[in-house]
């Protein structure tokens, strides 16, 4: 969807209207039915898995922060992991997240609310820090990870990347928003100094998730084919990873 530019917002407007604008579900019993849904679901279940194999979350404690509705604290507590913080600074998001606990049974979640910037977290206290598709919507990258590292023995972050085709989109005036403000996607060599500061290995891996919202089943069957060749050339080729990588698996360990 073409949006127009507007004005950007200092970092603390763009904490207040973020912490308002998102909500949590107040239901999650239902399946996704729409085919964008379905799709987009299946992406989500994907890099989740990603998580498994990238760090060992058995009987671990699990720093999610920017976690939302708990999507992704609930995948992790039912494959294993011993506890899980939630961060997150919208309290919209966390009613959200209080409401899967209660339907899913969910004991060792714990919902905190508070600001990426500020974890108030003591060091080293928690086995792996994860952030999930939440880093774009922060205002500052560099104080958001340094936290992350300070309080994480290792590192994940997965989240949408700055690639060449997303500039070319947002040249035209596409793909500007997420939310109320400007998307402030994840840069590879931001993150990869910021780690470095902090000791940090760095390793990444790109893949390409085409930006198509609608619900043609037709258009979406080519998509998915078309999808997987582009993935499998960004697998091979670094150019092709640079150009159309709009998603990254990222890893940091000491």
């Amino acid at each position: 969807m073409k949006q127009s530019l507007k004005r950007d917002y200092t970092s603390d407007e763009k904490k207040r209207m973020e912490a308002k604008f998102w909500k949590g579900k107040t239901d999650y019993t239902a399946l996704p039915s729409k085919e964008s849904d379905i799709r987009f679901n299946d992406w989500n279940t994907f890099l989740l898995d990603s998580v498994l194999k990238s760090v060992e979350i058995n009987n671990k404690i699990i720093l999610n922060v920017g976690g939302g509705n708990g999507n992704e604290a609930e995948f992790l507590l039912t494959h294993g992991a011993k506890a899980v913080v939630l961060i997150d600074i919208s309290p919209g998001q966390l009613a959200g997240a209080q409401i899967r606990i209660e339907q899913r049974g969910l004991k060792n979640l714990e919902l905190v609310h508070c600001d990426s910037e500020n974890l108030g977290i003591k060091e080293n206290s928690c086995d792996v820090g994860l952030i999930f598709m939440a880093l774009h919507h922060f205002p500052n990258h560099e104080y958001a990870v340094n936290e992350l590292c300070r309080a994480s023995k290792n590192v994940l972050i997965i989240d949408i990347m700055n690639c060449g085709l997303t500039q070319l989109f947002n040249k035209f005036g596409f793909f500007l928003k997420e939310g109320p403000c400007l998307i402030n996607r994840v840069k590879e060599d931001v993150i990869q100094q910021i780690f470095i500061k902090n000791n940090f290995s760095f390793t990444i891996h790109y893949y390409f998730v085409p930006p198509y919202y609608g619900n043609n089943r037709i258009l979406i069957a080519g998509i998915r084919s078309g999808e997987k060749m582009v993935n499998f050339l960004i697998s091979k080729n670094r150019i092709f990873a640079n150009f159309f990588g709009n998603i990254a698996i990222i890893e940091g360990i000491p």
